[in-house]
């Protein structure tokens, strides 16, 4: 599984004070979580707690607190935040720890539902995330996105156009991000910054003519936006429309049934 958490040690905090926050598990010298309420047990919480040492998040940088609970058939993950390191980059954060809900529910749950919500140092809520659910054809693929704003229709046909276009062929692990804001469609490529770097001209051009192609093959027409992301989840720049001249061309070899855009060496993680 792809490490992420180190980017992310700077936005935690460990608890001010003692409350009644549950039975703590010391995993490291400066990490802890604590779990409380049916359902939970000390192994879920040592499992959590071993999982986010292997991933980076807990380390020896910086005291960290994660809260374990459950509701109904959902496990419920309260990261203790830095409010006014988070605030400096909250699009980011958001993804990346919405982004995170799957690794912790296939990695330490079995597959369970998973949620986290953001809480201040006192373990009140700050702010829930959106869930996240995941189309996909081939085990290493994936179409995740969230389910409050997108159909599983959007995103399983998203799945098979990938598919579809040789895009998705399994030989890799390759995560897009899907996700919509109000009546506009956004997709995130991960890539490799390093290889994207190495050829840029070229593969900004694939992906500017493959946001268009699903613009108008996969949502017919409905706004789209596309971004390069980076394996850590940081945005590297959006994706430019095709211009006018652009786009006619790409309508004229798909008429002509002209092959279209395969997959390319800096997607994937």
């Amino acid at each position: 599984m792809r490490k992420l958490m180190l980017a992310l040690v700077a936005a935690t905090l460990m608890l001010t004070a003692c409350n009644n926050y549950g039975t703590k598990v010391q995993v490291t010298p400066t990490a802890e979580v604590y779990y409380k309420g049916e359902g939970v047990t000390e192994a879920d919480a040592k499992k959590l707690g071993d999982f986010l040492v292997q991933q980076g998040y807990f380390d020896s940088t910086k005291e960290t607190t994660v809260q374990l609970l459950k509701e109904a058939d959902t496990y419920v993950v309260k990261m203790v935040i830095d409010e006014e390191e988070v605030a400096k980059d909250k699009d980011f954060y958001k993804r990346f720890f919405w982004y995170l809900q799957q690794p912790i529910a296939e990695g330490v749950f079995s597959g369970a539902k998973t949620k986290i919500v953001f809480a201040n140092d006192q373990l009140k809520d700050l702010e829930t995330l959106g869930g996240i659910a995941k189309a996909a054809t081939h085990a290493n693929n994936r179409v995740l996105y969230n389910p409050e704003g997108i159909t599983e229709s959007d995103a399983k046909n998203l799945d098979a156009y990938f598919v579809q276009t040789g895009f998705f062929t399994g030989a890799k692990p390759m995560d897009i991000l899907l996700q919509k804001d109000k009546d506009e469609y956004s997709v995130r490529f991960l890539v490799d910054e390093a290889a994207l770097n190495a050829d840029k001209e070229e593969i900004v051009t694939f992906f500017r003519v493959y946001k268009y192609m699903i613009g108008q093959d996969v949502f017919k027409g409905q706004k789209t936006k596309a971004y390069l992301t980076s394996l850590e989840l940081k945005d590297i720049e959006p994706v430019a429309d095709l211009t006018a001249e652009e786009k006619a061309a790409v309508d004229e070899a798909n008429g002509a049934n002209a092959a279209v855009p395969t997959g390319n060496t800096a997607a994937g993680n």
